[in-house]
């Protein structure tokens, strides 16, 4: 999170680029399959592709 508050503190003179911010949730996550679990978190290359994707529009 420093990053992304890094780059939206950056002064007025200079577009900041847009930021995603992905990780898993607080809340407790059942334990399985790592790569099934980081699919349902959109934290695997697809879903990291699919939310920079939307991201830049």
């Amino acid at each position: 999170m420093a990053m992304a508050d890094a780059i939206a503190s950056l002064d007025d003179l200079r577009a900041a680029p847009p930021v995603v911010v992905l990780g898993a949730p607080v809340e407790y996550i059942p334990h399985g399959d790592p790569a099934q679990i980081l699919a349902n978190l959109g934290l695997d290359a697809d879903g990291i592709a699919a939310a920079v994707t939307k991201a830049l529009g």
